[in-house]
C-alpha cells in the first residue's frame, strides 16, 4: 500500500509541477515574459516560488 501512494505521490508531484509553472508564468497576462523578462520579480512571485518548491520536496520525498 505504501509503494503505491509513492508512486502516485511522483505522478502527481510531476503533473502538477509543469501546470503550476504554466499558471505562474502566464499569471498577470504575462505572455511575453520570456521575451521581456522582468528585472526583478516581486515579493509575491518569490513568495509563490518558494512554496511551490518546498511543495514539491515535500511529495518527492515522502
Amino acid at each position: 500500500m505504501l509503494e503505491n501512494n509513492k508512486d502516485l505521490l511522483w505522478t502527481l508531484a510531476l503533473v502538477l509541477l509543469p501546470v503550476i509553472l504554466l499558471i505562474f508564468f502566464t499569471w498577470k497576462r504575462e505572455l511575453n515574459w520570456y521575451k521581456n523578462p522582468p528585472k526583478k520579480l516581486s515579493k509575491y512571485q518569490v513568495a509563490i516560488v518558494l512554496v511551490v518548491m518546498l511543495a514539491y520536496l515535500l511529495l518527492v520525498t515522502l
